[in-house]
């Protein structure tokens, strides 16, 4: 009886210093863990890192679980907690029993009685209290706080970085789409040596888009990649004279343009709103609403990837918006707003093209005297918004039409945009250099197709060129027309020399 007491309270000794062990091992954990975060959280600031936040939380979790394991694995034994007992004031007593617990003798029996007698007059929250280090405690809880807020704190760093995951998520389905389109391709086969070439082209094709995603920088860098592939498959369809070949290859293009109808609607949807947004600046607001749309305003801005537009946002929150820079405001989102139409009107004819290209290979097949292919018809068609110093504002429509046998090509089209506004004599001449915009006119003598049987017209007058118009501020228009410009010519196939000789040209006349 009295050898089952005194391994009793070994027991409870050596659960209490086992538990008090692994509190104290995982504070541990956890502060080297938030250490760690911390240093994770600081480099975030300086290089993108996505993951930043997923990585610390895992950082704290590996610190406390990775503590926890050790002190499980390294529990104490009957004879280390017993020791520990003695160490506490009861001189070596515990230990003593312990290890004679099956002796008999005399001696073996007083001193097993003497350290029972001392165990009950010495209770185990007496000698193993819970003790708690404040300053351990403190320095545990700053470190996880610290890296919550820096968690929360925001940077360039971290925004680009996020805008680099979606491109790569984008650049991921894309990729996808290229392994499910290259699986399909191997299962076409034909004798045609023609037909060899092409479908070896085609897989090329797809090698090089792959990579191309790969390197991908940001998302329209993926969209100039898909659409250069959609413009090589066109071509491979138009080639083929297979009709089965053809119609493989144009299911598998449509898988690749599976998400244009889905990314034409997000676009249109939002042109509406930036033309909205406008239209409500034309209002007289309150400070209250001029936060609102501010806040749309931003998430406008991060879905267009404008640095320009979210600063003018954050300046209408703010209400330090000046005249000029309101106008400026109102031109930026005019051009979000045709900007946005223009993507999903090229988002819808990436996946409409196909069915063209498809007539244009069945037309191949018939005979050469008779047989007539349906062509792609070519339009063009752009809107031009243009805005006074005043309250004025002007729109343009233009379209072109064009249609083809045989190989279908596509026809022509032209713009047309006018710009009309009021002049404000109050702020005239108060701006610096004023410039007039003229308004655009139709010429019957430039119209015509490509070939080489075309005329033209030229005029000469003693009194010189003179156009209607408006004028407006200089810088009004250089902001508009260099933001343009350069937009187009990013979202285009222009190299990178022409794209910088672009900027030169804008930056000059600034000088």
């Amino acid at each position: 009886m009295k050898e089952k007491q005194i391994i009793q309270y070994i027991k409870k000794a050596r659960t209490r210093i086992f538990t008090h062990r692994l509190i104290h091992l995982g504070a541990k954990g956890v502060t080297l863990g938030a250490l760690f975060a911390l240093v994770l959280q600081l480099v975030a600031f300086i290089i993108p890192f996505y993951y930043v936040n997923v990585a610390s939380i895992c950082s704290i979790a590996i610190g406390f679980v990775a503590f926890i394991l050790y002190g499980m694995v390294t529990r104490l034994s009957m004879k280390q907690a017993a020791l520990i007992c003695d160490s506490k004031g009861l001189k070596e007593r515990v230990i003593t029993a312990y290890e004679n617990i099956d002796k008999t003798d005399h001696i073996s029996l007083a001193q097993r009685n003497d350290a029972l007698a001392t165990i009950k007059k010495t209770p185990l929250k007496t000698i193993l209290p819970f003790q708690v280090d404040k300053q351990k405690l403190l320095f545990l809880l700053g470190s996880v706080c610290l890296v919550a807020i820096l968690a929360f704190v925001p940077t360039k760093t971290k925004d680009y970085a996020e805008k680099e995951h979606k491109q790569k998520v984008v650049a991921q389905k894309e990729i996808k789409k290229l392994k499910d389109a290259k699986k399909e391709l191997e299962k076409i086969s034909d004798k045609d040596k023609e037909t060899k070439k092409v479908l070896a082209d085609v897989k090329e094709a797809l090698k090089e888009t792959k990579k191309e995603l790969k390197e991908a920088k940001n998302k329209e860098d993926v969209k100039k990649a898909t659409k250069r592939l959609s413009y090589k498959m066109d071509q491979a369809i138009e080639k083929t004279k297979n009709k089965d070949v053809a119609k493989a290859l144009n299911d598998i293009k449509n898988v690749l343009d599976n998400s244009s109808s889905k990314e034409k609607e997000k676009l249109i949807e939002m042109a509406k709103k930036a033309e909205e947004l406008k239209d409500k600046l034309n209002n007289e607001l309150s400070d209250k609403e001029k936060k609102e749309l501010s806040e749309e305003m931003k998430d406008l801005a991060k879905a267009l990837d404008d640095e320009e537009l979210a600063k003018l946002a954050q300046q209408l929150g703010e209400n330090t918006l000046s005249q000029e820079e309101m106008e400026q405001l109102q031109a930026s989102l005019g051009e979000a707003s045709q900007q946005l139409a223009n993507q999903a009107q090229e988002a819808g004819s990436m996946s409409s093209s196909s069915g063209s290209q498809m007539a244009s290979a069945e037309g191949n097949e018939g005979s050469v005297g008779m047989g007539n292919g349906s062509g792609q018809s070519g339009n063009s068609g752009a809107q031009g918004n243009g805005q006074g110093a005043g309250a004025g504002q002007g729109q343009g429509q233009g379209g072109g039409m064009g249609n083809n046998n045989g190989a279908g090509q596509g026809g022509t089209g032209w713009n047309y945009g006018s710009n009309q506004g009021k002049e404000d004599d109050s702020s005239a001449g108060t701006n610096g250099d004023m410039v007039t915009i003229p308004n655009k006119q139709s010429n019957d003598n430039l119209k015509g197709n490509k070939n080489n049987t075309g005329s033209s017209y030229q005029t000469q007058s003693n009194s010189g060129l003179s156009w209607t118009g408006n004028k407006v501020s200089f810088g009004t228009v250089y902001s508009q027309y260099k933001n343009n410009a350069y937009k187009k010519v990013s979202s285009s196939y222009y190299p990178a020399s022409m794209q910088d000789l672009v900027k030169i040209y804008f930056e000059g006349l600034n000088q």
